[in-house]
């Protein structure tokens, strides 16, 4: 995320909803629900493991941070939200 606001010249900030919150606005929204069931993401580092895709498809090669996030920068600006009603 820090790197996302970097590129597309962001101020960072950072903020944490404490876990008995999310359990407790999880009772009445479906949205925090599942942050709730995926909050270990967050907690605790995991390692994905490309060894299959590799070996079906040995051109297959991880696209770079930067251009990633280049490019997802500039899909949503040429996707802007509609406004809400």
């Amino acid at each position: 995320m820090y790197r996302m606001c970097e590129l597309h010249g962001m101020p960072q900030r950072e903020g944490r909803i404490p876990n008995w919150l999310l359990w407790v606005v999880s009772w009445f929204r479906p949205m925090f629900r599942e942050t709730r069931e995926m909050s270990y993401q967050f907690r605790e580092p995991f390692i994905l493991d490309d060894t299959k895709c590799r070996s079906a498809d040995p051109e297959l090669a991880p696209t770079p941070l930067d251009e990633a996030l280049r490019a997802t920068i500039a899909w949503f600006h040429d996707h802007p939200r509609p406004p809400r009603r």
